[in-house]
């Protein structure tokens, strides 16, 4: 990986980041936002499937995503 990519990938995780914290669905620091060679990992758990859900559609729209892996789990209180 070049730092051209580290550059790129920090660059899509902070307007991942920057997009979750203008939604009131889910708390953008909640969740924990990966990115390497334009690939998103979402990680931790959220209250319900419309708040996983809004992280995902957050990180398909930002461009240089190529890929998106939604490891965010429903937790049940």
């Amino acid at each position: 990986m070049t730092h051209t990519d580290k550059v790129l990938d920090k660059a899509i995780a902070e307007d991942i980041v920057a997009s979750l914290e203008a939604r009131t669905l889910v708390n953008a620091d909640d969740i924990e936002v990966s990115v390497s060679n334009n690939v998103v990992e979402l990680s931790n758990s959220t209250p319900d499937l419309a708040a996983r859900e809004a992280p995902a559609n957050a990180a398909l729209h930002t461009a240089g995503v190529k890929s998106l892996q939604n490891n965010l789990l429903i937790s049940r209180l």
